[in-house]
């Protein structure tokens, strides 16, 4: 039976990660292969994700 791969991103407020699924013979694996620290920013006292940071850890999970 043919395999599907399927990609998905768990992004919380202190981290996040790249989860790799595989889908074959009605059973789903899944793995993570990325997990990252979300740097988040202080700015005029209040805490913003840095959406940079993200954008290239996004990346790095693809």
């Amino acid at each position: 039976m043919d395999k599907k791969y399927l990609l998905a991103f768990d992004l919380g407020a202190s981290s996040g990660r790249a989860i790799l699924g595989i889908l074959s013979d009605g059973k789903l694996e899944l793995k993570e292969i990325h997990r990252f620290v979300n740097q988040m920013q202080l700015i005029n006292g209040h805490y913003f994700w840095n959406i940079f940071s993200l954008f290239n850890e996004l990346k790095t999970g693809l």
